[in-house]
Protein backbone atom coordinates (compact mmCIF):
# COMPACT_ATOMS: atom_id res chain seq x y z
CA UNK A 1 0.00 0.00 0.00
CA UNK A 2 1.43 3.39 -0.73
CA UNK A 3 0.76 6.27 1.32
CA UNK A 4 2.34 9.93 0.85
CA UNK A 5 4.81 11.20 3.24
CA UNK A 6 5.89 14.77 3.52
CA UNK A 7 9.26 15.03 4.11
CA UNK A 8 10.30 18.80 5.10
CA UNK A 9 13.74 18.91 5.82
CA UNK A 10 17.18 17.53 5.05
CA UNK A 11 17.03 15.09 8.33
CA UNK A 12 13.80 13.74 7.19
CA UNK A 13 15.22 13.12 3.60
CA UNK A 14 18.46 10.84 5.22
CA UNK A 15 16.11 9.21 7.08
CA UNK A 16 14.19 8.38 3.78
CA UNK A 17 17.06 7.46 1.95
CA UNK A 18 18.32 4.98 4.79
CA UNK A 19 14.78 3.42 4.46
CA UNK A 20 15.66 3.19 0.93
CA UNK A 21 18.56 0.36 1.33
CA UNK A 22 15.98 -1.56 3.06
CA UNK A 23 12.68 -1.75 1.23
CA UNK A 24 12.07 -0.56 -2.70
CA UNK A 25 10.47 2.96 -2.03
CA UNK A 26 9.16 5.23 -4.56
CA UNK A 27 9.66 8.53 -4.55
CA UNK A 28 7.55 11.33 -6.24
CA UNK A 29 9.09 14.98 -5.88
CA UNK A 30 7.99 18.27 -6.03
CA UNK A 31 9.40 21.49 -5.67
CA UNK A 32 8.78 24.85 -4.44
CA UNK A 33 10.51 28.33 -4.56
CA UNK A 34 10.19 30.22 -1.05
CA UNK A 35 10.27 33.67 -1.86
CA UNK A 36 10.61 36.92 0.59
CA UNK A 37 8.38 39.52 0.53
CA UNK A 38 10.08 42.09 -0.78
CA UNK A 39 10.57 40.44 -3.84
CA UNK A 40 8.67 41.43 -7.10
CA UNK A 41 5.04 39.90 -7.77
CA UNK A 42 6.35 39.06 -11.09
CA UNK A 43 9.03 36.40 -10.79
CA UNK A 44 7.31 33.59 -10.79
CA UNK A 45 6.80 34.51 -14.48
CA UNK A 46 8.49 32.78 -17.18
CA UNK A 47 10.91 34.99 -19.07
CA UNK A 48 13.32 34.32 -21.61
CA UNK A 49 16.99 33.54 -20.89
CA UNK A 50 19.25 36.29 -22.30
CA UNK A 51 22.86 35.18 -23.81
CA UNK A 52 25.51 36.86 -22.21
CA UNK A 53 27.67 39.04 -24.75
CA UNK A 54 30.46 39.41 -22.10
CA UNK A 55 31.57 35.64 -22.56
CA UNK A 56 35.48 35.39 -24.19
CA UNK A 57 36.34 33.36 -26.89
CA UNK A 58 37.70 30.74 -25.27
CA UNK A 59 34.70 30.57 -23.04
CA UNK A 60 32.66 29.46 -26.07
CA UNK A 61 35.13 27.51 -27.82
CA UNK A 62 34.51 25.23 -24.89
CA UNK A 63 30.76 25.02 -25.20
CA UNK A 64 31.16 23.84 -28.68
CA UNK A 65 33.23 20.76 -27.53
CA UNK A 66 30.73 18.75 -26.03
CA UNK A 67 28.40 18.48 -23.23
CA UNK A 68 28.89 19.99 -20.07
CA UNK A 69 28.41 16.86 -18.10
CA UNK A 70 29.97 13.32 -18.38
CA UNK A 71 30.73 10.64 -16.64
CA UNK A 72 33.70 8.64 -16.76
CA UNK A 73 33.44 6.07 -14.35
CA UNK A 74 30.40 3.20 -13.17
CA UNK A 75 30.79 5.13 -9.49
CA UNK A 76 29.29 8.36 -11.21
CA UNK A 77 31.71 10.78 -11.06
CA UNK A 78 34.24 12.37 -13.13
CA UNK A 79 37.72 14.40 -12.67
CA UNK A 80 35.92 17.62 -13.80
CA UNK A 81 33.08 17.95 -11.16
CA UNK A 82 32.99 17.35 -7.42
CA UNK A 83 32.45 14.00 -6.36
CA UNK A 84 29.02 12.32 -6.09
CA UNK A 85 27.69 10.85 -2.86
CA UNK A 86 25.02 7.75 -3.12
CA UNK A 87 23.21 7.06 0.05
Amino acid sequence: MDAPVKIGNGRQFHIFLGLCKVDNLRLCVEFKANKLAAEGAGEDQKQPIQKDDSLGEEEEDMDEEGPDTYCESTKGSSNRHAPVTSY
